[in-house]
């Protein structure tokens, strides 16, 4: 009754513990949610930085968000999955900078993205939840089979000084030798039997005896009580009313009184003592365990005397042991119902614990899974990497996880992701490794249809690319004409005068020298003119070199010359001074400067008054690189275009396609620079964009 008082005592006050550090829990949460937050924001600035695709992204805030729920809760978790969907669509997805969703295979990232999430943090904070529970079932455990040590220590030590009492004690040492009167020996018998009862009553147990025969024959205060058993019974006094062996199993409860009879049957067919478990009921009709512990004593000629027994309350051990097993039964059903392959080995790595979805995905049994193991199923172009990563995992104690294709049951090899942790125990010693393995297919087969629907865009957008530079030459024929005549010309004339100092009498050599030199200046002119419009129209790779803005433009305002002068704009440049290069695509970014600046010759064409204008201008910024400004005098541009002049086929002039601009700026993003225009006052655009270094 006292340890039950103080099993009630104890709980009460873990009880108001526990609602003493609410306060200090919801801190805690709070705590982990801002760790969450700041995760969060320290992966998407960094893959914002490095350009990291929204696939890869989407998998780094998984591993943050798997990694926040060994610790936190559902609910954080489930906030910072719909935080992390909405950094990936604002920051990564195009249009970045904006919530719109312009192309389906992103939004099938994030769903899988968020669906993969809820999946894995609610199956972690299950498992973490049920091993915290199996945690506190173990140490309630631990302290009852502690306190039950100290008891059966108790009883040891109670029976050794019984043994010791009876041995030294005048006048207690019983013995069936026939020498001495009767009257002396019943006056033995009493005294000894009456300091066995004393004895036992002052034990802080259940303890009883019973007759040679194995009739229950005494039982002390405490056993008494707990039973109900009246004042002025036998039993309380030591009194052998003659009945069966047997009687007192009526005590017990149904279940357990036909073991029990058959094991008390065999300590008294051996004479050698034992223990037993049972349940016994208590005055109020309720039952309780017990376990029971039983030594026969014996007269110095071995002689049995009597069977002594000590019983101890294991309510509670019971209560624990049935919690441990349900609580494993559960952990075990929602395990195998979970959809994933879960596993487990040893410190060594060798399997301990598959799930049932495992064998059914292989295809056997747990014994056969053993004899074979993990490599019989690890695609042979997966299992060196894969079994590398593993065992330097054992080595290191560091979490494992890997990529890989597993056999399954009828032949097919389909994509894994697994991973492991460690569990340590309180010297941090690993005791335990448990993994998940993900199927993700499907996923894989998604993502390398987008990378060929990527490269089929890239090559599309290439061709594109090609014939807007063709379309926007072609514009440019009478300009293009001009600049390959002009030395063609003068090379003609050059010739003329070539041939007249040679005619002269006597020739002038000198002069047909210097005519010469002149001719071959005026070839190579013309080559470099040819030259760059081939380069231009020419279909040739991306290839990023380090680029002189500076000298690609005039390049680009050589060939635009003849077409500004012809539409009257006058041209006028601003480069800044010592300019660093620039890596890019050489032809891309004259295409870019090409677009732009007959754009703006034709802007202007339509203006009447006021002075047709076209300044071009270069300026080094930190830390992005080199800043290209085109600036017109036209009529500029009105607040309803400004937000779709980069849209594919939104166009304002009448015989447009509507294309120019929208590849232009993906070209600039692909250099990872920027494009954009911005209306003048009082009339025209300008138009800039960066390249970094």
């Amino acid at each position: 009754m006292q340890r039950r008082e103080f099993i009630t005592f104890s709980g009460a006050a873990a009880a108001a513990w526990k609602h003493a550090k609410r306060p200090t829990a919801l801190l805690r949460e709070a705590g982990y949610l801002l760790l969450g937050l700041v995760s969060l924001a320290t992966v998407t600035a960094l893959c914002f930085w490095l350009d990291v695709p929204l696939v890869a992204v989407a998998f780094a805030y998984l591993i943050v968000l798997v990694l926040l729920s060994l610790v936190s809760n559902l609910s954080s978790l489930i906030v910072l999955s719909f935080i992390g969907v909405c950094c990936l669509n604002y920051f990564f997805a195009p249009p970045i900078f904006s919530f719109r969703i312009d192309y389906p295979q992103d939004l099938v990232t994030m769903s899988a993205f968020l669906i993969t999430s809820f999946v894995v943090n609610v199956l972690v904070t299950r498992v973490r939840d049920a091993n915290q529970r199996l945690a506190v079932t173990n140490d309630a455990l631990r302290i009852e089979n502690v306190e039950r040590k100290r008891a059966e220590q108790a009883l040891r030590e109670s029976e050794d000084k019984l043994r010791q009492v009876l041995d030294t004690a005048p006048g207690l040492t019983w013995s069936t030798d026939s020498n001495g009167s009767d009257g002396k020996r019943d006056e033995v018998q009493s005294r000894f039997v009456a300091q066995v009862q004393a004895i036992l009553n002052v034990l802080p147990a259940y303890t009883w005896y019973a007759a040679p025969r194995g009739t229950l024959t005494f039982v002390n205060t405490r056993t008494a009580d707990y039973l109900g058993i009246p004042e002025d019974h036998p039993l309380r006094f030591g009194i052998d009313v003659g009945a069966e062996w047997d009687h007192a199993f009526a005590l017990l409860h149904p279940d357990d009184r036909e073991d029990a009879r058959k094991y008390w049957s065999s300590r008294l067919r051996t004479g050698e003592g034992g223990e037993h478990r049972y349940r016994v009921r208590s005055a109020q009709g309720d039952y309780r365990w017990f376990l029971t512990r039983m030594e026969p004593l014996r007269a110095s000629d071995g002689t049995l005397l009597l069977w002594i027994g000590a019983t101890l309350d294991i309510e509670e051990l019971m209560r624990s042991e049935q919690g441990l097993r349900e609580s494993e039964l559960k952990l075990r059903e929602l395990i195998e119902t979970m959809p994933s392959m879960l596993w487990s080995t040893g410190p060594d790595g060798e399997p301990t614990y598959v799930n049932q979805r495992i064998l059914d995905y292989l295809g056997m049994r747990f014994e056969d899974f053993l004899d074979v193991g993990w490599k019989e199923f690890v695609h042979p172009e997966d299992l060196p990497e894969t079994a590398r990563a593993f065992y330097q995992a054992i080595q290191t104690g560091e979490p494992h996880q890997a990529v890989h294709r597993l056999r399954r049951a009828d032949g097919q090899y389909r994509w894994h992701h697994a991973r492991a942790e460690p569990l340590r125990d309180k010297e941090q010693r690993i005791i335990q490794w448990y993994g998940l393995s993900v199927d993700i297919h499907e996923r894989k087969q998604a993502e390398e249809q987008l990378r060929r629907s990527e490269s089929y865009l890239a090559e599309a957008q290439m061709a594109l690319a090609h014939a807007n530079r063709v379309a926007t030459m072609g514009q440019l024929t009478a300009s293009i004409t001009h600049e390959v005549n002009q030395p063609i010309t003068a090379a003609v004339t050059y010739a003329l005068a070539a041939r007249r100092f040679l005619n002269a009498d006597p020739p002038n050599l000198r002069e047909v020298d210097d005519a010469l030199s002149l001719i071959v200046k005026e070839g190579n002119r013309a080559g470099d003119v040819v030259g760059q419009i081939r380069a231009l129209i020419k279909k040739v790779p991306v290839r990023k070199d380090a680029v002189a803005i500076d000298d690609a433009l005039l390049e680009v305002i050589a060939l635009t010359r003849t077409e500004a002068a012809n539409n009257g704009v006058s041209v006028r440049t601003q480069f800044a001074e010592g300019l660093p290069r620039v890596q890019g695509d050489r032809v891309q970014l004259q295409q870019v400067m090409l677009n732009l600046i007959v754009n703006a010759i034709q802007s202007m064409s339509g203006v009447e008054d006021g002075n047709r204008e076209l300044h071009i201008s270069t300026v080094s910024i930190e830390p992005e690189g080199v800043c290209v400004g085109v600036r017109d005098t036209g009529p500029g541009l009105s607040p309803e275009s400004l937000p779709r002049l980069f849209e594919p086929f939104y166009t304002t002039k009448p015989d447009g396609m509507g294309m120019g601009l929208s590849i232009c700026r993906s070209i600039i993003e692909a250099h990872g620079g920027r494009l954009w225009a911005t209306r003048c006052e009082p009339r025209g655009a300008l138009f800039q964009f960066t390249i970094p270094r």
